[in-house]
């Protein structure tokens, strides 16, 4: 099992676009917080975590897919990053 680290800029979107985003990025088990002893801590905007067996590229296409329509006046901006240890200072 692999742990992404996705970074998403939406170009152009409306509060309800960002609503529809984050449902779909939740269909695709990338969540906006991580838990840690026993706690949600929550990610910077626009941050997903998600740990699946994939390649980054994987995760790369299928979020640049689900921004397709969410960001009218550019194409999103996405970092997609596999990694083995983090640490952090977040907040629930």
């Amino acid at each position: 099992m692999n742990n992404f680290l996705v970074r998403v800029e939406l170009y152009g979107a409306e509060y309800d676009g960002y609503e529809r985003f984050h449902e779909i990025m939740l269909e695709l088990k990338l969540y906006r917080h991580i838990s840690q002893q026993g706690k949600t801590l929550k990610l910077p905007d626009g941050t997903y975590f998600g740990a699946f067996n994939a390649t980054a590229h994987d995760v790369l296409v299928a979020v640049r897919k689900a921004a397709k329509n969410f960001s009218p006046d550019n194409e999103a901006s996405i970092f997609v990053c596999n990694f083995t240890d983090y640490d952090h200072l977040l907040y629930q």
